[in-house]
């Protein structure tokens, strides 16, 4: 495995690494040393900025989304919602960050979303498009916590509004539900450098490319 290089499928230790497991946090700061940070997140982004030029002007740019999965917490007040792992067939159905009490557009990373979401559909602006990667909690040695297993990459091919009802008030609150279709493919090599590009201020669209891996770069031109 060469340095800065995520692969599909591996399983990574949150926060400490050991002899067997690299630590995902050391992982996705990269080269920039921009920290993970937020581990306890279902979504994460780093800070999104403006791109300068007037293509893209008013256009927030993400340089991406990890979405973590943790289904040893499904059924809990901060995990309602069960994520659905489609990996033969190509996808995940992934649900937002809303909770009891809340709606679709009150949490974070639903917000994030929905604000770049027309990125990915719009030719003009798909250059801008955050990578998606998905994340799961898997059990190691009987921990549960602490270990990440790389689902993948993509990009939401669609979104629905998911309607829950609440345990104890009988109310009903939403959330977005996201189908991401995988573009990676399993033991998949991913340079962290494309990562690092992305959140590179002095780079343009075109420029992050550089490392970015083939299966992003032909659907981009799709």
């Amino acid at each position: 495995m060469t340095e800065g290089t995520l692969i599909i499928g591996q399983i990574y230790k949150l926060g400490s690494p050991d002899e067997k497991y690299e630590d995902f946090d050391s992982l996705i700061r990269g080269g920039l040393k921009i920290g993970y940070g937020q581990a306890a997140m279902g979504i994460f982004s780093p800070a999104a900025f403006k791109l300068g030029g007037l293509k893209y002007k008013g256009q927030p740019f993400i340089p991406f989304f990890i979405l973590d999965s943790n289904s040893f917490k499904y059924g809990t007040a901060d995990n309602p919602w069960k994520d659905d792992f489609w990996i033969e067939e190509g996808f995940v159905l992934y649900h937002g960050d809303s909770k009891e009490g809340k709606d679709i557009f009150s949490s974070t990373g639903n917000r994030k979303i929905l604000g770049v979401l027309e990125q990915y559909f719009n030719p003009e602006l798909k250059a801008l498009a955050p990578p998606m990667l998905v994340t799961r909690h898997v059990e190691v040695n009987g921990n549960k916590k602490g270990y990440r297993k790389i689902v993948g990459y993509g990009y939401p091919e669609k979104t629905y509004v998911e309607v829950q009802r609440e345990k104890n008030s009988g109310k009903y609150f939403t959330n977005l539900k996201i189908k991401v279709l995988l573009l990676s493919k399993e033991q998949e090599e991913v340079s962290m450098a494309w990562l690092d590009d992305r959140r590179d201020h002095g780079l343009s669209p075109a420029e992050m490319l550089r490392n970015a891996p083939l299966a992003w770069k032909k659907w981009l031109n799709n």
